[in-house]
């Protein structure tokens, strides 16, 4: 029997998930996954704006989480640049 323990490679996502901060969430035991906390921005890899302007140079980046999450507080300025529409349930503030 042979274990790979390569990762499969997948593409990623146009849009990530942003926040100002991130927390710590334990799950099997010791195990710690590093998860958004606070309102979710979407931003490009490269890009230091969100998808709705606001200035995210030093914020943090999922790289596993693309825009929009299921999370219940999402950037309503980024979500309708990233979809075209409001799913009504963010306290985001867009950028002018």
């Amino acid at each position: 029997m042979t274990v790979s323990l390569e990762r499969p490679v997948r593409p990623l996502p146009t849009w990530l998930v942003s926040t100002r901060h991130g927390t710590r969430i334990y799950t099997h035991g010791a195990y710690a996954d590093w998860r958004p906390f606070g309102v979710q921005h979407a931003r490009q890899v490269g890009s230091n704006r969100t998808a709705c302007g606001i200035a995210a140079l030093d914020w943090e980046l999922f790289w596993d989480l693309a825009f929009p999450s299921e999370a219940s507080v999402t950037c309503q300025g980024c979500l309708h640049v990233v979809t075209g529409r409001d799913r009504g349930t963010s306290t985001g503030l867009r950028a002018s």
